[in-house]
């Protein structure tokens, strides 16, 4: 499986740096308060998320996933940013993800460390993006041995 590989823009930098504060926990610091941070678990609620990540050419992806002891392997939790909107999805209250995926597909997707991810939204929900940007991959590149 092959990827085109996007340059994140410098606000799309910002959105990346957000959520890795919100995912370490460190709400404290003011980053991501700026924004708006927003749990889904009903369709209803999905359909504003899939509406801002329509209109914009790239979005922070992140995910938590059950297969360390479970017999099968499932995504329990996506967290995305879009512009300074922060969304945390609940995939286990059984909402259709199906809108999002269409919307995303297209979109950049910007990961770190995402090779696990894009298996498991694979073997979860068929997702292929079109094109990704990994920033463990790119500070790889770069000569950085570790972000």
């Amino acid at each position: 499986m092959y990827y085109n590989i996007c340059a994140p823009s410098i606000a799309m930098r910002k959105v990346v740096f957000s959520l890795a504060l919100f995912c370490w926990g460190w709400r404290d610091l003011g980053v991501l308060m700026a924004g708006e941070l927003v749990y889904i678990e009903k369709n209803e609620d999905l359909a504003g998320c899939v509406e801002l990540a329509a209109g914009v050419p790239s979005v922070a992806l992140d995910m938590e996933a059950d297969s360390f002891h479970h017999y099968f392997h499932k995504v329990c939790l996506l967290q995305m940013s879009v512009n300074n909107h922060h969304f945390v999805i609940d995939p286990l209250a059984r909402i259709d993800l199906s809108p999002l995926f269409d919307v995303l597909r297209p979109r950049c997707i910007v990961l770190h460390g995402g090779d696990y991810d894009l298996r498991m939204l694979y073997r979860g929900y068929a997702f292929v993006p079109e094109r990704i940007f990994d920033t463990m991959t790119a500070a790889r590149l770069l000569g950085h041995g570790q972000i």
